[in-house]
């Protein structure tokens, strides 16, 4: 595959970094689906977050990686509860025995109040092979091999993401591709047309300085420099969320983020998007099961005040089409209820 070198603009001045807001989004998504709450609220269900605790004498990259899943877990909860869904967390010691997680994700699975089940990962190696016994209708996150859903919601939020900038043969890569995030980015950019550059350890990263959108998913603090990164790339895509007492860190170092012209930032950039990526997920599976998928409008603009301006998505045009036809069904269904009364009186007043 041959990329050709993104031309770096000359003559002119850069146009100000735009960040994607992924709070912005969030918000936006959960705002609309308002609508949706009290159907939803009457059903009385929750979602099962499992999450794993450090022991000990756990080594600090494990304890950095399990602190980054607690507030991954937190984020759900919240975004849960703003839908009307009860968020039932459910933290185990990381040195949980396999038979201890298969039995609380079979009494997950059998729990008729039990809307969705998500194992937060990374999860201690000899336990991944559970979460395949996740109830296929139950995984709004992808992580058996049976699910629903193409790939997990940080993946799918990713490729909405890039969708825009990829427009009008624009090349891309994805470093971490063969990890759980970066090889369903692959997969849905594949069947979006998209051929990307795929790395992952042991490639020469540098390779990135070719191709016009970058996408990391490696969680791996700063791996991304100026010696990656330049004015030219269109897009960065930033997964990465490493806790860290001045604020987190994402794969990008934070002394190169300034160089794309677009990057989601960390932390407020994926991390929102998958939670609104979820939340789609769950209201079409506990109320709008038509309802369209939300794309993300691209570069917006900002306000005076540097305040990004949406709409950021298509989210309210699909909850609007979603809820006209729900009022044209029942009024259809009335009708039809109407015209079967008028049948019935027309026939009794023959028999009379």
């Amino acid at each position: 595959m041959g990329h050709r070198r993104p031309r770096t603009p000359r003559c002119r001045m850069t146009p100000p970094q735009y960040q994607v807001p992924g709070r912005h989004i969030l918000n936006e998504v959960l705002d609309a689906y308002q609508p949706f709450r009290p159907q939803i609220e009457d059903q009385h269900v929750r979602v099962v977050v499992f999450r794993f605790e450090p022991a000990a004498d756990a080594p600090p990259r494990w304890v950095t990686r399990m602190a980054a899943s607690e507030v991954s877990a937190a984020q759900k909860e919240r975004t849960f509860t703003r839908l009307g869904v009860r968020a039932a967390p459910v933290a185990l010691p990381d040195r949980a025995s396999l038979a201890q997680l298969l039995d609380a994700l079979q009494a997950a699975n059998e729990a008729p109040d039990v809307a969705a089940i998500i194992v937060q990962t990374p999860l201690p190696a000899r336990l991944e092979r559970a979460i395949d016994q996740i109830e296929p209708s139950k995984d709004i996150d992808a992580l058996g091999a049976h699910s629903q859903h193409p790939a997990c919601a940080t993946a799918d939020g990713i490729a909405r993401i890039a969708a825009p900038f990829l427009e009008n043969g624009s090349s891309c890569a994805v470093v971490g591709a063969r990890g759980f995030v970066g090889s369903g980015v692959v997969e849905l950019l594949h069947r979006g047309g998209h051929r990307p550059l795929v790395l992952d350890q042991g490639d020469d990263l540098r390779q990135v300085r070719d191709v016009d959108v970058v996408i990391s998913t490696t969680g791996r603090a700063g791996l991304l420099t100026a010696e990656h990164l330049h004015t030219g790339h269109r897009l960065v895509i930033d997964s990465g969320f490493v806790p860290h007492p001045a604020g987190p860190i994402g794969d990008v170092h934070p002394s190169a983020a300034h160089l794309p012209q677009t990057i989601t930032p960390v932390p407020g950039g994926i991390g929102p998007v998958e939670m609104a990526t979820l939340a789609e997920r769950l209201v079409t599976q506990l109320a709008a099961p038509q309802m369209s998928q939300w794309r993300f409008l691209g570069r917006g603009s900002h306000t005076d005040a540097g305040v990004a301006a949406g709409p950021f998505t298509t989210v309210r045009r699909g909850v609007e089409r979603q809820l006209a036809q729900a009022q044209s069904h029942d009024i259809e269904s009335a009708r039809r209820r109407e015209r079967a009364h008028q049948d019935r009186d027309e026939v009794s007043g023959l028999e009379a």
